[in-house]
């Protein structure tokens, strides 16, 4: 019995595209003592349902201390200063995070 050559095909890549994160904002009055909510739209190339994502809300560009949920209460140090937040998705399986 004779054998031929093995011969192999062409490969590909697996991979799984990072969530992201889009139309980042929130709401809330601008005073002390203020409730303020982040919102944001999850959206995953490869359907990856939303894991738990982190939150940080910035003063000035800079973190906030333990400033790290999805709402904030505004204080003092806020005041004459501007204030945003931010959000890194994260999905259930595949890659993390891409921010948009």
């Amino acid at each position: 019995m004779l054998t031929g050559t093995p011969v192999a095909s062409t490969g590909i890549a697996i991979t799984n595209s990072t969530p992201v994160a889009s139309s980042v904002s929130f709401t809330g009055i601008a005073k002390i003592n203020q409730l303020q909510t982040g919102t944001y739209t999850y959206s995953d190339a490869d359907g990856d349902l939303t894991g738990t994502p982190t939150y940080r809300w910035l003063r000035n560009g800079s973190p906030i201390g333990s400033a790290t949920s999805s709402t904030y209460t505004t204080v003092l140090a806020d005041v004459g200063h501007t204030l945003s937040f931010e959000v890194t998705p994260v999905a259930l399986t595949g890659t993390t995070p891409e921010l948009q």
